[in-house]
Order: structure tokens, then C-alpha cells, then sequence
């Protein structure tokens, strides 16, 4: 009899371990130390043996990871070397690197073919292939794709490293396969990065599942739609109100009585981008602030101010379905930053910017993009697994609550509940994490994953087999059935998304005399155009619930005074042959 029942507690044992989930990866985003001793904040990763330090940013688009290579790093001229990789978060040298297979084409390096199709977007054309170790925090990934531009596909707007986190992401899918993560979602909180060090924190994104800790309040869940040129994510949100909080306690919208729908974009440079008329103009007026100038650093052509005439309320961003989020003023209104020819990330103080850009000119018809800043004061959820993200209030802690989405053994977290405590999937444990800072991609952070396993004490288990041998066999045998079938569920329902696409983006035009600035840029007498990403602004009334997209196609302006760095085919491109037929730039 005891022996049955020792057979008995090994089967539930085996039951309980068949339904086990592996534990989402925390990454944090943070200043991340370069291989010319500076930092550039991102997402921390190293490619290659020895490791190459990379500082990346999450793209919501493109598929693949991609970095610059060494030999063409597609900075400015006149920009330093060691300038040029901070900028970049570091350059790719495969021929450094023991376990780099180079010289290969987007299929025979195993990456998202998508992101390289030579469509009306911004799929990058020009590029090489290599394969490498991609090591993030402690886990590692052989022999990864990785792909390297042949030109400037970013611009001033997005100028580092991307980890492609589109629909069928490379990155995501390389995880899950290798049973990394449960499902190919992603958790996304930029933190504070405001020249107040007081406040300042560092952000996280989470593979596999999302912080519990870091989000608070109720949520708001949306379908990904297919890409657009006007919003490539396919991620619109719907603004109902742009209500500035002034510190006197009062309140004044000016977006009211429009409607506008906007696409998230979490690596554009500033909280949103913003027609100019009427509702920026209706800013300045309402502050009775007005900016001198465009920054061309860090924020790329937000509005300048005088640090003693520059808004100093908060800003409230109202969603559709009653969700609010409120931008504090430490996150809105920052100091100009840039990167400097030592290499070394920069601060003006005597120069205050407001982190969103007014359309206008050519761009008047944008649709608006929100961005990176955005997400310092909301939580991001996007579970490519069921085509919809999510968005809650962010609950700026260093405290950690990792729960895990989907799984062979638990469904996908219930969303829009009242409150985060109560937001979990029926078999995912939230578990408190330590905090570590970040000085380099190498360093560990697995107590901040938390391990997150299902156990059951063997004592209870004995007594139970002991009093109800057959009752305890009969739960361990269906667990096990149960799970089984749940797990064969899950790879039956597996399969890929359409690929995103996306637009080009631009360059920058003005109408007046530049200055070389110290970021290898140039610096503007006067406001001028910009051409952001995506090209459509819906005012929407209260009825409309969907964006439309419309048929005008972007047309890149170039700066007076820039020496433009075209497209350059890279020595060891391999271009399939029906890819380079049909395509006019």
C-alpha cells in the first residue's frame, strides 16, 4: 500500500510538473554601457563571442533585429566615431566575433523576409546577414539572425539599434520555440527619463508575460488592425481629450470637441505628435508660452523653449473607454539632450523642450503618433499570440510582479479588470522580484525574473495518499490528461500573422540657414516642416469607432546644408533576384 502510494505522489508529481510554464524574461531599459565607455539608454543586448554591448530599441513594426555594422554606421558627416556609436547603441563587427556566419541574404540567415521586401514603406532594401549569439540578460540564443542596414533606414527619429517586435517577430518566436517564454507577448514601460534625477527611473520590458506591479487601475484592450501607412503597428488608440492640468488646479482641453485617432509607436522621441492648427496653437495660447526653436538632439524636433517661459502643468492624454492617462510635467517638459563628439550623452540645461511635436506645412494631415514618453506614464501589453495590446495606467516602482501570458497549461490573463492585483491567467503566480541596476547588457538580473514554478508540499501529498489513494490518482491522472490535451490545443492553434510593413522615414526640411550642433546635426533659425512616419490624422466625432487610411503617399524632404548618406548596397548583400524586380525609390 505505501508503495502505491509513493507511485501515486510521483504521478502527481509528473502531473503537476507537465503543466509547468516557464517564467516571462525581464530585461530592464536603462543607460547601458557602449564599447566606447559611454552609455546610451535602451534595452540591454550582446551579439557575438567576445560580446558586442548594444543599447537596442523596441520596434513595433519591423520583425527582424537589426543593427549597423562597423564599416557602415550611416552617421552624419563630421560626426566623430565615437559619437556615431553612441548614437547607433553600438556597431556590429562580425568579423570580430568567433561565432559570426556573415555574407548570407535574409533567408539563408532565417529572418522575416517582410522587413526586407521593397514595398512602399520603410522595408530595408539594403542590407546584409549574418548569424551570431544574441545573449539578453543570462538567456542565449545561437546562431540568431541578425541583419545589418545598408543605409539609414531610421532616420533622426528612431537612430539605434531595433529589436523587431512586429507580428511575426523573430525575436519572440525564437523564444517561445526554444521554450524561453509561453507565448510571443511583450510588456513595455520606457520609466522616467527626465533631467530631474529625483524622479528619473528605469523601465523595463518583459518577454512572455507583463509586471503586475507596474501597472494600476482599470485597462483598456484593442484589436491589432492591419498595417497602414498611416499607422504600420496597426496599434490605434482613440484620444477623446488633451486636458492640461495648470499647477493653480485649473483645467483646460485643447482638443475639445474633437476626436482624434492616433498609432502607438513606443520608440518615437516624444510623448505625441500633434496638428499644429489649431490644437498646438491652441496650447501655446491657453500657457501663453512660444517656442524659439526645434531641437534637433535626443527629441528630434520638438519645440524649444526659454527654461523660464515653458508649461509647468501635467498633461492628461483621455482614451476612448474612460481610460486617462496623466503625463506628469518632469516627463513632458525636459532639457535638450544630444549626443556629443566624445560619444557621451549631453545635457543643456538653458534649453527646455516639450516633448510634442506640432504637425504642420506637408505634415498637417499626420495621423498623430504617440510615443516613447507616452509610455513613461502607461503600461503597454501587446499579445501577438491574439492580435490585441493592452493599456493600463503605469505605477512608476522598482517593485516587480511578473505574471505569465498563455502557456501549455493556463489561458491569457483576463484584462480590463477593475485592478492590476486582480489581472492574472488561472495557473500564472505573480511573484515579487528584487531591483538591480544596469552597467552593462552582461549583467544579471534573474532575481528580477523571479522563478515562478508550481509546487505542492510532499507532505500534504502523502497525507492525502495516505486517506484517499484513488481519489488523489484520479486528479493526478486528469491533471495530466488535462494538460496533454491543453498542450496539444496550443501547438494545433499556433501559427504566423500577416507581416507588417511600414513607411518610410524621413528627413528633415526648413526653410531658413543651419547650424552644425554638437550632436553632428544641424540646428534650425527658424521652425520648418517635418514628415513623422505615418501620414493621416482622423478627426473623429464621438460615432466613429474605426481609423480610415488614406491614399497620399510621403515624400522625403532633404535638409539644406546635410550632405545626404543614400542607400549603399553592402559588399556582401545577396539579394534574391525577384526582389530586386518592380521597385522605384
Amino acid at each position: 500500500m505505501l508503495q502505491s502510494s509513493w507511485s501515486i505522489v510521483l504521478l502527481a508529481k509528473l502531473a503537476f510538473a507537465a503543466c509547468q510554464d516557464p517564467s516571462p524574461l525581464s530585461l530592464p531599459i536603462a543607460d547601458i554601457r557602449l564599447s566606447n565607455g559611454y552609455t546610451k539608454r535602451g534595452i540591454p543586448g550582446a551579439i557575438g563571442s567576445p560580446p558586442q554591448n548594444f543599447s537596442f530599441m523596441p520596434q513595433n513594426f519591423l520583425n527582424d533585429t537589426w543593427v549597423f555594422n562597423t564599416s557602415a554606421p550611416f552617421c552624419l558627416n563630421g560626426t566623430t566615431n565615437s559619437q556615431c556609436l553612441t548614437q547607433r547603441g553600438g556597431e556590429y563587427d562580425p568579423g570580430s566575433s568567433s561565432t559570426a556566419h556573415a555574407g548570407l541574404n535574409v533567408y539563408a540567415a532565417g529572418g522575416d523576409s517582410s522587413d526586407t521586401d521593397r514595398e512602399q514603406a520603410t522595408h530595408i532594401w539594403y542590407n546584409s546577414w549574418a548569424t551570431d549569439s544574441l545573449v539578453l540578460d543570462n538567456t542565449t540564443m545561437p546562431d540568431f539572425p541578425i541583419g545589418m542596414a545598408g543605409f539609414d533606414f531610421g532616420g533622426r527619429f528612431d537612430t539605434q539599434a531595433n529589436i523587431g517586435l512586429g507580428t511575426n517577430s523573430t525575436i519572440l518566436t525564437a523564444l517561445k520555440d526554444a521554450a524561453h517564454i509561453s507565448s510571443r507577448t511583450y510588456s513595455y514601460w520606457w520609466g522616467i527619463e527626465s533631467t530631474s534625477s529625483a524622479v528619473a527611473m528605469d523601465g523595463q520590458i518583459v518577454f512572455g508575460g507583463y509586471d503586475a506591479a507596474k501597472t494600476t487601475g482599470p485597462n483598456v484592450t484593442q484589436t491589432i488592425l492591419p498595417w497602414t501607412l498611416a499607422c504600420p503597428s496597426g496599434m490605434y488608440v482613440t484620444v477623446t481629450s488633451l486636458l492640461l492640468d495648470f499647477p493653480n488646479g485649473t483645467t483646460a482641453d485643447i482638443l475639445s470637441p474633437s476626436t482624434l485617432s492616433a498609432c502607438l509607436q513606443p520608440d518615437f522621441p516624444v510623448v505625441m505628435s500633434l496638428r499644429n492648427e489649431p490644437f498646438y496653437e491652441r496650447f501655446e495660447t491657453l500657457t501663453d508660452t512660444y517656442y524659439v526653436n526645434r531641437t534637433l538632439g535626443t527629441y528630434w524636433y520638438a519645440p524649444v523653449y526659454e527654461p523660464s517661459s515653458v508649461f509647468s502643468g501635467d498633461l492628461t492624454i483621455g482614451l476612448a473607454d474612460g481610460l486617462s492617462i496623466k503625463v506628469p510635467n518632469d516627463v513632458l517638459v525636459v532639457s535638450e539632450q544630444y549626443v556629443g563628439p566624445s560619444g557621451a550623452v549631453e545635457t543643456n540645461a538653458s534649453a527646455s523642450v516639450v516633448l510634442i511635436a506640432p504637425d504642420m506645412n506637408d505634415n498637417t494631415n499626420d495621423t498623430p503618433i504617440i510615443g516613447m514618453q507616452f509610455f513613461s506614464a502607461a503600461y503597454l501589453m501587446v499579445d501577438l499570440d491574439a492580435g490585441t495590446f493592452t493599456i493600463w495606467q503605469a505605477n512608476a516602482t522598482s517593485d516587480s510582479r511578473l505574471v505569465t501570458v498563455g502557456g501549455t497549461c493556463s489561458e491569457t490573463p483576463v484584462t480590463n479588470a477593475s485592478d492590476s492585483s486582480t489581472t492574472s491567467s488561472s495557473s500564472s503566480t505573480p511573484t515579487d522580484s528584487g531591483n538591480s541596476s544596469v552597467a552593462s547588457p552582461t549583467t544579471s538580473s534573474s532575481a528580477a525574473n523571479g522563478s515562478r514554478r508550481h509546487s505542492i508540499s510532499t507532505g500534504v501529498i502523502v497525507g492525502a495518499a495516505i486517506g484517499g489513494a484513488f481519489v488523489l490518482a484520479a486528479c493526478a491522472v486528469a491533471t495530466l490528461l488535462v494538460c496533454m490535451k491543453r498542450r496539444r490545443s496550443a501547438k494545433s492553434a499556433a501559427g504566423s500573422n500577416a507581416a507588417l510593413t511600414v513607411t518610410n522615414k524621413p528627413t528633415v526640411s526648413h526653410g531658413s540657414s543651419v547650424d552644425a550642433s554638437p550632436d553632428g546635426w544641424f540646428y534650425a533659425h527658424s521652425p520648418g516642416t517635418f514628415e513623422p512616419m505615418s501620414e493621416q490624422i482622423n478627426e473623429m466625432s464621438a460615432s466613429q469607432a474605426h481609423p480610415h487610411e488614406l491614399s497620399s503617399m510621403q515624400r522625403p524632404i532633404e535638409m539644406p546644408g546635410e550632405t545626404a548618406m543614400g542607400p549603399v548596397e553592402m559588399a556582401s548583400v545577396q539579394t534574391p533576384t525577384h526582389a530586386r524586380q518592380g521597385w522605384n525609390r
